[in-house]
């Protein structure tokens, strides 16, 4: 129990008409997460507050009776400040891409991603590529966690390069796995399959029945020709599309 805030009536009655009481209510409804004593009007939290999970912004009612039954009410609005209580975090951690060793530099390749649900410059992430990890073949943005082809993957073909990248917010804190990024360099103008999106999310309900559709991935191919490509795709902890060629 944390004492916040106190409020204080006066009465100029004398004797028990005098005597104020404090009673706590919440103008939007709902579970009140503090109390108030009666006799002092000291606003205490009853619970531990966690912005990241509930509500960032109280409106309290505060009413003062007097032992007549006359009253007044005051209204106190309370702001949950966010401390940096979280870490970032990759998802997904595991980034497969594949680029033809025809790509040009500054060819986009992926973008990575950590989420932070922290307010502010505490939700702020910024990218890193490690040292043991890291590529002079691309370069990282910072800020926006793309990476794009700095130089030509000529003489490069059927390997696979491998990137591992750490992220930071704004308070210092850093992810507790870092994300890897593996670029496989294919010969020519056809490339694997790579996701329209890096992450896609969707919401569905407890209590759906199975075979409901509850969203579409979509992977396609920049292969150049008349080759005729069809994607097969599966599921498990990374989803990968898989490419197989038709003549």
């Amino acid at each position: 129990m944390f004492l916040f805030h106190q409020v204080s009536a006066t009465d100029g009655d004398r004797g028990s008409f005098g005597t104020i009481t404090y009673t706590l209510g919440l103008s939007s409804g709902g579970t009140l997460p503090f109390t108030i004593t009666k006799e002092t009007g000291q606003l205490c939290t009853s619970t531990v507050l966690d912005r990241d999970e509930g509500l960032d912004k109280f409106e309290l009612t505060v009413t003062a009776t007097d032992g007549g039954g006359l009253s007044s009410v005051s209204r106190v609005r309370v702001t949950v400040v966010d401390i940096n209580d979280n870490r970032p975090t990759f998802y997904p951690v595991l980034y497969m891409v594949s680029l033809s060793t025809h790509s040009a530099p500054g060819t986009s390749v992926v973008k990575i991603t950590a989420n932070d649900p922290d307010a502010g410059e505490n939700g702020r992430v910024t990218y890193r590529a490690l040292p043991e990890g890291g590529s002079n073949l691309f370069t990282l943005n910072k800020d926006t966690g793309v990476i794009s082809l700095s130089r030509s993957l000529h003489g490069k073909t059927n390997t696979v390069i491998s990137m591992v990248i750490s992220a930071e917010d704004g308070g210092g804190l850093t992810a507790p796995v870092n994300a890897r990024v593996n670029v496989s360099v294919v010969a020519g103008s056809m490339a694997s399959p790579v996701f329209e999106q890096g992450q896609y999310f969707f919401t569905v309900s407890e209590d759906v029945l199975r075979g409901t559709a509850v969203g579409v991935v979509r992977a396609g191919t920049k292969s150049g020709g008349n080759t005729c490509a069809t994607i097969k795709h599966s599921l498990c902890d990374v989803i990968i599309a898989h490419l197989t060629l038709g003549h």
